[in-house]
């Protein structure tokens, strides 16, 4: 059997899957990708489902970002879509969007979208990547070194091939790797349902008027098309896709309704009535909201609404009603009885209502990408009490790099005490990057020319350190002393590659700050890496002819 091998396996490329790739692949990990499709999305491109759930709570406040928030604008990047005014200001700029939905100061952070053109945002995503995709792939069986998944036998046009990785992640939607690896799962399952898209004389006539191409398509349903399997009206049984004549009937059962609605339309209309109304489009994966999930580590209940989660990597609102969110804990993710698998997207571990809410993540909520290139960097900082400063935010978030230079010099001459600290090309090498970011971290700490009395660290708890802390998710946009550390890391490591940019010229360190981008995954190619690339990086390793590393990351 041909065998191939990558740091990390994605199973499943719907929006949890493809934020899963992309994530580790920025991180500098080979990365495959395998989806069973010839479409990145799932059920938001194959599956039809042309809404992108909220990002805020219902109040005002976001509680989703990173990837959730970028595949958001994605959906908008080739097709039609609005979003409020108070929340286009956000994204609108970077995605090349003009302002959306001038007109409108109200509203949840959420849009509806062509699922077309959604999937050619996605097909564009991936290529801006190193991701390998393996489309029209089917995985098969999860590949077991006793307790341990240490890859997975998928099957394409090209035969049975075995790949191996350091790591997989069950992005199927209904833990497919995970449940035959051993772990164990519960299913729910939904009745028939079935949502397509269709086109009519009245949408067109609609679209002219208002002169608005979007409004050429509508969509059109049957059965118990919606959140709560409500108003289906026939006698087959519910069920979770999980057995292969059941899932046959619910498809078949699904369509059939869809017809009889239709045909009972189109006769409403007259003699012309299918040339009037017709099917346009019809979805190509079964539209099963919950079929099943792990039994995690930790779970997601009814009474974890509006609680904290020590272990929290995300948050995800509730899109039917407000102020209503779950935090979702790394425990989750992971399936009891089974290493080396993680599961993302509607497969988590969440129980009752919380599994409809957590159902709609759309990816991890983590922001941080990976250079290629150069140390890591951290700071910290000692703000006085009451401390404000106009404009401070997580550095991500501001892009001008003056306005980032301006509010950092204002951090340090108002900040009682700040420091920062790196790690080194060659500890990240020898280390990780994650290691080599907590050594970062607890270099700036004790740079500190005042000892702290507490730490709030953003997302991360620091190894060998006596200074009692408190890991935030999403510090950066809760506290003022970790957006203000941000800034001053960022506009450190930015100086500090501007100088690797003067005495490497050529390379471009200057603009890309060493992440991978195209130029600089080309100069690679073409020069071979230089003395200040990190070896253990997928595309560096790759440059110098050398296999994948397998690390564990954590």
């Amino acid at each position: 059997m041909e065998k191939k091998r990558y740091d990390l396996v994605v199973v499943g490329a719907g929006l949890a899957g493809v934020a899963a790739a992309v994530e580790a692949s920025r991180r500098g990990l080979s990365v495959c990708l395998v989806e069973k499709t010839i479409l990145f999305g799932g059920l938001c491109t194959g599956g039809l489902v042309p809404i992108y759930m909220p990002l805020c709570d219902g109040t005002g406040r976001q509680v989703s970002f990173g990837l959730a928030e970028e595949l958001l604008w994605r959906s908008l990047r080739y097709g039609p879509g609005t979003v409020p005014k108070r929340w286009a200001k956000r994204g609108a700029e970077g995605a090349g969007i003009p302002d959306l939905y001038p007109d409108s100061g109200g509203g949840r952070y959420a849009c509806f979208y062509s699922p077309a053109a959604f999937a050619l945002a996605l097909d564009e995503l991936i290529e801006e990547t190193t991701v390998d995709p393996w489309l029209d792939t089917r995985a098969c069986v999860p590949v077991l070194d006793g307790t341990k998944v240490a890859g997975v036998e998928v099957e394409n046009a090209s035969g049975r091939i075995l790949i191996e990785a350091a790591c997989t992640v069950d992005a199927t939607g209904d833990a497919l790797i995970a449940s035959r690896a051993g772990a164990v799962c519960r299913t729910r399952g939904s009745f028939p349902s079935f949502l397509y898209c269709a086109a009519s004389l009245e949408a067109a006539r609609e679209a002219a008027r208002t002169a608005n191409a979007s409004k050429v398509a509508s969509w059109k349903g049957g059965g118990g098309a919606n959140e709560f399997d409500a108003n289906y009206d026939g006698d087959s049984p519910m069920a979770d896709g999980t057995r292969g004549r059941e899932l046959t009937r619910w498809v078949l059962e699904s369509r059939r309704i869809a017809r009889n609605n239709l045909r009972r339309e189109q006769e409403e209309l007259g003699p012309d009535g299918r040339h009037n109304l017709y099917p346009a489009a019809l979805p190509v994966l079964p539209q099963i909201r919950m079929a099943r999930r792990i039994e995690g580590v930790e779970t997601v209940g009814d009474d974890d609404r509006n609680r904290r989660r020590e272990t929290s990597v995300g948050m995800v609102a509730d899109c039917r009603q407000a102020d209503a969110v779950w935090e979702v804990p790394f425990g989750s993710l992971l399936p009891r009885g089974v290493e080396g698998l993680v599961v993302a997207g509607r497969c988590v571990s969440a129980d009752g209502y919380a599994w409809q809410v957590a159902r709609l993540i759309a990816g991890v909520d983590e922001a941080g990408v990976g250079p290629l290139a150069g140390p890591v960097l951290a700071a910290a900082v000692v703000l006085p009490q009451g401390f404000r400063l106009k404009g401070l935010n997580d550095s991500k978030k501001v892009h001008d790099p003056a306005v980032r230079e301006r509010l950092a010099a204002q951090i340090k001459t108002m900040a009682i005490a700040w420091a920062v600290g790196r790690a080194e090309v060659r500890e990240i090498d020898l280390f990780n990057i994650y290691h080599a970011a907590l050594l970062a971290m607890r270099r700036a700490v004790q740079g500190l020319a005042v000892e702290p009395d507490h730490l709030l660290v953003d997302a991360r708890v620091i190894p060998a350190c006596d200074i009692p802390q408190r890991s935030l998710v999403r510090g950066d946009a809760r506290s003022a002393s970790i957006a203000a550390a941000s800034l001053i890391a960022k506009t450190a490591r930015d100086a500090l590659m501007c100088e690797l940019d003067r005495c490497h010229p050529g390379w471009g360190f200057a603009s890309h700050k060493g992440y991978p981008t195209r130029q600089h995954l080309r100069l690679l190619k073409e020069l071979g890496p230089l003395p200040v690339h990190r070896r253990t990086f997928a595309p560096v390793r790759a440059a110098l002819g050398l296999s994948p590393v397998q690390r564990s990351l954590f």
